[in-house]
């Protein structure tokens, strides 16, 4: 396990938040080199942890969290609610290693339900080259989640 740190800015004032991640999902974050993704990992595994703990131990309230600049995970992400933990780190780690481009494709087919076609057209190619970048994602996610 590796202690991970990011700065956020509430109520106009700097707060440093940490959490506790597993080495291969601290490996995969260092890997994908992208500091946006690495911060917003940090704040939503932080964030999950209040709402953890909330439900865990009474004493501490969920109102005091929302209060503090930081809101419950609604309905919408309800998924990352029941698949965190392990494997939940392990498939956002499997993420971080894909490279912007591909994050943006799994975007839009997988969340935006964009056709490949359609996307396709959007990106100049052809619909082969779409759905051959896709395989390779899925071979890439593939590995790293079989290791």
């Amino acid at each position: 396990m590796k202690k991970m740190t990011t700065t956020i800015i509430e109520s106009g004032k700097e707060k440093r938040i940490s959490v506790w991640l597993d080495e291969r999902t601290v490996e995969a974050l260092e890997q994908a080199n992208d500091a946006a993704l690495t911060q917003q990992y940090i704040i939503d595994k932080y964030k999950s942890s209040l709402v953890d703990r909330s439900e865990t131990r009474r004493h501490q309230s969920l109102d005091v969290s929302m209060d503090n600049g930081f809101e419950p995970i609604d309905e919408r992400d309800y998924a990352s609610v029941v698949l965190d933990g392990i494997e939940h780190d392990r498939l956002r780690a499997a993420f971080a290693i894909l490279t912007n481009e591909q994050r943006e494709l799994i975007r839009l087919v997988y969340y935006d339900g964009v056709p490949q076609k359609e996307i396709a057209e959007r990106m100049g190619l052809d619909k082969t080259s779409v759905r051959d970048r896709l395989k390779t994602i899925y071979k890439k996610i593939s590995r790293f989640l079989e290791d």
